[in-house]
């Protein structure tokens, strides 16, 4: 690593080692800046430790991860750029000669689904939202539609459930306590 006097020091990936200003940063700077991190990374370590929960039990239900990740990854792509992958994808398969046949091409153009479909989709979506931490202001179909309203239901049903779970688990928690207490016995 080469420099000269004035330099800014890098690291062989050409990041700064040091800010432009190091005399800037005094011991209170410092010790706030290096606190907010921590305390970040506590949060990411514990938001992983949820997801981790959250992932195990729905492989316990049945779902398979890989998948899961891969769909959420899809969902987030524009149509045109989801039937990109898939024909990249065929293509990546036919070069291992893997025949997938024309199976890629039930994506081409989705078809009409019915209106309990949709519906049932926005109770999903809506049921769904309430575990991501969505509120109820932030249903994205117009209000008074059917849509609307089964996203509410969904949303609904969800955060009873979650009280459920949550009286359920506070329950078992204090019969374990209960469970734990000595008792006295009175002998006469």
């Amino acid at each position: 690593m080469a420099q000269t006097l004035g330099d800014t020091p890098t690291g062989e990936d050409g990041i700064a080692i040091m800010g432009s200003d190091p005399e800037k940063m005094d011991g209170k700077l410092f010790a706030r800046n290096v606190g907010k991190i921590a305390a970040a990374e506590q949060k990411m370590k514990d938001a992983k430790g949820v997801h981790n929960a959250a992932m195990k039990e729905f492989k316990k239900d049945g779902g398979q991860s890989a998948i899961l990740k891969m769909a959420q990854r899809i969902a987030k792509l524009s149509a045109t750029e989801a039937r990109q992958e898939f024909e990249i994808l065929q293509h990546y398969l036919a070069l291992m000669n893997v025949d997938m046949g024309r199976q890629l091409e039930l994506f081409a153009s989705a078809p009409a689904q019915s209106e309990d479909a949709l519906k049932e989709a926005a109770y999903l979506d809506g049921y769904r939202a309430l575990n991501e931490g969505f509120d109820t202001d932030e249903n994205p179909h117009s209000i008074g539609t059917a849509m609307s309203e089964s996203w509410l239901n969904g949303h609904a049903e969800a955060k009873r459930e979650n009280i459920e779970n949550f009286t359920d688990d506070s329950e078992e928690a204090d019969q374990d306590e209960d469970a734990k207490k000595p008792t006295l016995e009175v002998v006469q």
